[in-house]
C-alpha cells in the first residue's frame, strides 16, 4: 500500500514495497527535469533542445523558416535575427545591457517580432513522447515606449492551433510591465516539439505593428505525463516547480 502526502515542493512516501520505490524513483527523476530556454540558449549554434525561428500568418498559425546565426548588435547581445527583425537574442552580460531603446536585464532572453507580420520563435524539441507544462512570463523591456505583443504556445500535433489562445502583454508605455501564464501541451509521433511565438500586436498595438515591441522572455518547460513517468506521480504536478 502507498500512502503519500503532496506538497507543494515535497512529497513524503510512506510503506512503499521495493518495486514500488523503483517505480516511484523513476517517476521522480522524470519530474525533475526542467528544460530552461535562457539557461540552454546557444550561439552561434542552435543547442540540441531548442530552436530558434519565425512564424507567419495572423496569430503566428504557420511554421516558418529557422533565423539565422550572427547577431551581435552590441557587446554581450548575441542571437539569431532574419534582416532586421525578427530576432531571439541574449543578453550573455553580468550587468543589465542598453541597444537603441532596449534594455536587456542581465542573463535574459530577448525577442522582437518583425516588420512585415513575422513572429519570433523559441521552439522546445521534445525528446519523448508526453504532457508538457509550459510556463511564460513575458516582459516589456522598450524604455522609449513599451507597446502591445501577444504570445502564443503550439504543439506539434497541431502545429496551427495556439493551445488555450493567445495572451496579451499592453505595457501602455510602462517599461517593465510582465506578464506570466502556464499551458499543458502533449506531444505525440516523430518530429515532436513545442512552440513559444510572439507577435506585434497588430490591431491591438496602438502605436502600430512591430514597434517598441522588444520583449524580455522566460521560458520554462516540464514533462509531467506519458510513457515511463510511472503512476506515482505522472500528471500530478502542473508547475515546472523543480529548477534543474
Amino acid at each position: 500500500m502507498i500512502l503519500q502526502k503532496l506538497t507543494k515542493r515535497s512529497i513524503t512516501v510512506v510503506g512503499l514495497s521495493a518495486s514500488s520505490l523503483a517505480l516511484f524513483a523513476s517517476s521522480a527523476m522524470a519530474q525533475s527535469t526542467v528544460w530552461d530556454a535562457t539557461s540552454q540558449f546557444s550561439a552561434p549554434t542552435q543547442p540540441a533542445n531548442w530552436a530558434y525561428l519565425q512564424r507567419t500568418g495572423a496569430g503566428c498559425v504557420t511554421p516558418g523558416s529557422v533565423l539565422p546565426a550572427g547577431y551581435s548588435p552590441a557587446p554581450g547581445l548575441v542571437g539569431y535575427i532574419a534582416g532586421p527583425i525578427p530576432l531571439v537574442a541574449k543578453n550573455t552580460n553580468t550587468t543589465q545591457t542598453a541597444f537603441s531603446s532596449v534594455k536587456v536585464d542581465a542573463g535574459k532572453l530577448w525577442m522582437h517580432p518583425g516588420t512585415k507580420g513575422e513572429c519570433a520563435v523559441v521552439r522546445f524539441k521534445a525528446p519523448s513522447a508526453g504532457t508538457y507544462v509550459v510556463e511564460v512570463t513575458m516582459k516589456a523591456i522598450d524604455v522609449a515606449s513599451p507597446n502591445v505583443v501577444r504570445g502564443y504556445v503550439f504543439g506539434s500535433n497541431a502545429p496551427a492551433v495556439a493551445v488555450g489562445g493567445l495572451e496579451t502583454l499592453n505595457a501602455g508605455g510602462a517599461y517593465g510591465t510582465t506578464k506570466s501564464f502556464t499551458r499543458t501541451v502533449s506531444v505525440l509521433g516523430a518530429n515532436r516539439y513545442i512552440d513559444f511565438a510572439i507577435d506585434d500586436g497588430a490591431n491591438a498595438d496602438p502605436l502600430g505593428p512591430f514597434r517598441f515591441d522588444s520583449t524580455q522572455v522566460e521560458l520554462r518547460i516540464c514533462r509531467i505525463g506519458g510513457p515511463g513517468m510511472g503512476g506515482v506521480m505522472g500528471g500530478d504536478i502542473k508547475r515546472c516547480d523543480r529548477p534543474r
